[in-house]
């Protein structure tokens, strides 16, 4: 419920990955792999 908040309240939106790529960059890290998880979600691995 607080996703649909955040997209529809706050203009809210998913980030791409490659958007992620620019925040971990940002802070030092790079991501080494992702792995689907049968949901909706997935695992991003992640290294200094």
């Amino acid at each position: 419920m607080s996703q649909l908040h955040m997209l529809a309240m706050l203009s809210g939106q998913e980030r791409d990955l490659p958007e992620f790529d620019v925040l971990f960059a940002a802070s030092g890290w790079r991501r080494t792999a992702v792995t689907p998880t049968g949901f909706q979600f997935k695992i991003i691995e992640l290294e200094v």
